[in-house]
């Protein structure tokens, strides 16, 4: 690139300037004017090209000539005074002093590139996020309609754990994180008519059928809206209890969305995650190389301590937690048996991976924990 150019041609005229100072023979003198020639070109054509990039177009041509008649009335001074220069401080001095000139450009230039560096990161994190995200709803658009969703997903006595933990008083209003089909929204609309419950989701079309739903049912205290999946569209301190069950594994950055979590919960306000965890004995993180297969936007399933960790970290003190589990059946591709082939049988069996013919059924374990924020 550009700044790569520049700085290249400031290490060449720096480099000059050693030459310069080792000695005085022929070949010092040829190989320092060498290195001075292909290091002022490299700079000036670096700069100047650098220098469009920074303006609009309009501005582009005025900047351009002001830039040239700087330039080249500096070099015809320097020429013009260069004997004189020479005669009064000495050939080292006449080296040195370019120093300060030639660092002025290289530092900054060391920096842009840094910079430019650490974004074109920033920008494909971001862009892989955006593509997990897609990816979650085009499965889950399409998954949520299926007949065997809820019967896969669905735990009526982990439910009433959830919403006990929640603790959800008349008046209060509460948000669902990452509602899917609208199993936990549902339920704490319908258990507590007085309170606002709040269901959010990646998966448009999801939400649109739930939102038919929560209509055809009455409930005027339920409200489904769509999220990017990055940010929360809410106020601060605007819900009394957060709740997200089974999502945590998709989140692309979750320091960032539990930040987001803390901001728009009142103070004391709890947060209930129930999330399918990683077993501590997978040495070798089958399990988040068996989900990713899958390419329903899966990120990570951590162990529970590094769950709870992220969880205390971002803000909320621990009140309560049980296991549960979940059973998923997987149809089995080439993939998928190379994966289990190479994994040894140790690891898998923590799983209790059993598989039927083309299906495989493979059993998680789920943290669900109960939380509050700090003051």
């Amino acid at each position: 690139g550009i700044v790569r150019i520049i700085v290249l041609g400031s290490a060449l005229l720096l480099g000059s300037v050693v030459v310069a100072l080792a000695g005085d023979s022929f070949a010092h003198f040829f190989t320092a004017l060498f290195l001075l020639g292909v290091g002022w070109n490299f700079t000036f054509t670096g700069g100047t090209v650098l220098l469009t990039e920074v303006h609009t177009p309009s501005e582009r041509a005025k900047v351009q000539g002001i830039n040239d008649f700087i330039l080249f009335s500096g070099l015809a001074i320097s020429a013009l005074s260069a004997g004189m220069i020479y005669h009064f401080f000495g050939w080292m001095w006449v080296n040195l002093a370019t120093a300060p000139l030639i660092l002025a450009i290289l530092l900054p230039a060391i920096w842009l590139r840094s910079v430019r560096g650490s974004s074109r990161m920033t920008t494909g994190r971001e862009r892989d996020n955006r593509d997990s995200i897609r990816q979650a709803r085009e499965s889950f658009n399409t998954g949520l309609r299926s007949p065997d969703y809820e019967r896969i997903h669905g735990d009526d006595e982990q439910l009433r754990a959830l919403v006990g933990y929640l603790g959800a008083e008349p008046g209060g209003t509460y948000l669902d994180l990452a509602t899917g089909g609208g199993y936990v929204a549902f339920a704490l609309a319908e258990g507590c008519p007085d309170c606002l419950v709040v269901a959010v989701d990646i998966a448009d079309e999801a939400i649109a059928a739930n939102a038919e739903r929560a209509a055809v049912r009455g409930l005027t205290n339920l409200e489904f809206r769509v999220v990017d999946g990055i940010h929360l569209p809410f106020a601060d301190q605007a819900f009394d209890g957060v709740i997200c069950r089974y999502a945590f594994h998709h989140f692309p950055e979750p320091q960032a969305t539990l930040a987001d979590v803390h901001r728009v919960l009142k103070p004391g306000g709890r947060l209930v995650v129930a999330d399918a965890v990683k077993d501590e004995a997978d040495t070798v993180d089958f399990i988040n190389a068996f989900q990713a297969l899958q390419q329903d936007g899966h990120v990570r399933m951590h162990v529970p301590d590094v769950l709870l960790r992220l969880l205390v970290d971002a803000g909320f003190e621990e009140r309560r937690r049980h296991m549960t589990a979940i059973t998923f059946p997987r149809r089995l591709n080439a993939a998928y048996r190379e994966l289990l082939a190479k994994t040894p049988p140790a690891i898998t069996d923590r799983y209790l991976l059993e598989v039927k013919g083309d299906e495989a059924l493979v059993r998680f374990d789920v943290l669900n924990v109960a939380l509050r924020k700090r003051p």
